[in-house]
């Protein structure tokens, strides 16, 4: 049935069920006919989007994560960091449990540090006001408006204006934002999101150090040409996957309900229930995942990696040996592999720009590609690592071209 026949056969239904009859003018009516407006309700998402995304990063990361989480319980110093070394310190289970928390619980690789810190110190807290924001859309009945609003650019990638909640979600980190896929109707949606998501949309500790790094050196100006590069990406992968990919692509039918006032039981039922599925089905995984990392370094293969690597990427992206080990770290923590282009010497303007790029778009951070994996499976993550290598090699390939065709030295 195509989109015409299907819109008139819900139109015959509502003409015959639907009966309409004048009623009180409640304010919540007034409000409910305010955002029936798409003007007045494109002002009143985006001011949405913006308190979604403002308590994301205020209250998620730098309240939670940094001022709380990440100071007084995962950090050095700490009761729990002089546990973790009167307990395994000079145990064969140091490097695996523990690690180096000198630099931070983030970049440790333990068992106990990383693999706790990332899913309850990271990830929980943005979880959390995700859920919060969700349930409470959901609750009042704003969240269909929502959608429907975005649904006619998200179209032309084949997916539901729903997606716009877990992209600017992955803006602060993208973790939360492939869990928050689930949200989508088919499996071909879904695996168009979350490649996007991973490949296209940097988080929000990617976006601050590149801001510090190429800011810094060159202006933030060029930050701005990155990100309108990423927006592209994001457009033209979404075409070609909405294209290429095997599925449906089902047009977004919702109903759209009055406002309402939100039900304090059924608002914790489904926190308690939303939050219950992400400690029993994401954090397992996010544990393997540093498990693994932290074997293929003690083991040396991340080492191996870098140096049958390098010279072939320093000459397809034409960058610098030295990045090429950025490149490495960038599969365990992103916005640390973009750190260490600062203290690379004589790094130009278009090397630096380059490298920033081909860090965002390509393997996404470990905890991010075990989600992955935990969403989509063994073979779509397969088919999601080579998407990835290929649009790495490709944008890094045009990029490099570009340099060369225009005579740009660095």
């Amino acid at each position: 049935m195509d989109a015409a026949t299907k819109w008139a056969c819900i139109d015959r239904i509502i003409e015959r069920t639907v009966e309409e009859q004048e009623g009180e003018r409640t304010l919540l009516k007034r409000i409910d006919d305010l955002t029936l407006n798409p003007y007045i309700n494109l002002g009143i998402t985006f001011v949405i989007l913006y308190l979604i995304f403002e308590s994301f990063i205020r209250i998620g990361h730098i309240f939670l994560t940094e001022r709380v989480i990440g100071r007084y319980i995962f950090a050095p110093g700490t009761g729990y960091d002089r546990w973790l070394h009167q307990t395994f310190d000079g145990t064969p289970l140091f490097e695996i449990l523990v690690g180096d928390t000198a630099q931070g619980y983030l970049s440790s690789f333990g068992l106990l540090t990383t693999g706790l810190y990332v899913p309850f110190g990271v990830v929980l807290p943005s979880i959390l006001i995700f859920y919060l924001w969700l349930t409470l859309l959901e609750d009042i009945g704003y969240l269909p408006r929502v959608a429907i609003l975005a649904e006619r650019l998200f179209a032309r990638i084949g997916l539901p204006g729903t997606s716009i909640i877990p992209t600017i979600l992955g803006l602060g980190c993208n973790v939360p934002g492939v869990i928050a896929s689930r949200i989508l109707e088919t499996p071909k949606q879904r695996f168009i999101l979350s490649n996007l998501l991973a490949i296209a949309v940097p988080c929000n500790a990617q976006i601050s150090i590149a801001l510090v790094v190429i800011g810094g050196m060159f202006g933030a100006t060029y930050l701005i040409i990155i990100l309108a590069v990423l927006i592209l990406l994001y457009l033209i992968l979404g075409i070609l996957l909405k294209r290429t990919v095997a599925g449906e692509c089902p047009e977004l039918i919702l109903e759209v309900p009055p406002c309402r006032m939100v039900h304090p039981g059924s608002f914790l039922m489904k926190m308690h229930l939303r939050m219950r599925a992400f400690l029993f089905d994401a954090v397992p995984w996010v544990l393997a995942g540093v498990l693994l990392v932290n074997l293929l370094y003690l083991t040396g293969v991340l080492q191996l990696l870098e140096d049958t690597m390098a010279p072939i990427l320093t000459l397809w992206f034409g960058i610098p040996p030295e990045m090429v080990g950025a490149l490495i770290v960038g599969f365990l923590r992103k916005d640390v592999a973009i750190a260490l282009l600062y203290f690379i010497p004589d790094l130009g303007l278009w090397e630096a720009t380059t490298g920033v790029i081909i860090l965002m778009i390509y393997f996404p951070c470990a905890a991010t590609f075990v989600m992955l994996f935990k969403e989509q499976g063994v073979v779509n993550t397969l088919k999601s690592t080579a998407l990835m290598i290929m649009v790495a090699l490709i944008a890094g390939g045009v990029l490099n071209a570009t340099r060369i065709i225009f005579g740009w030295v660095s």
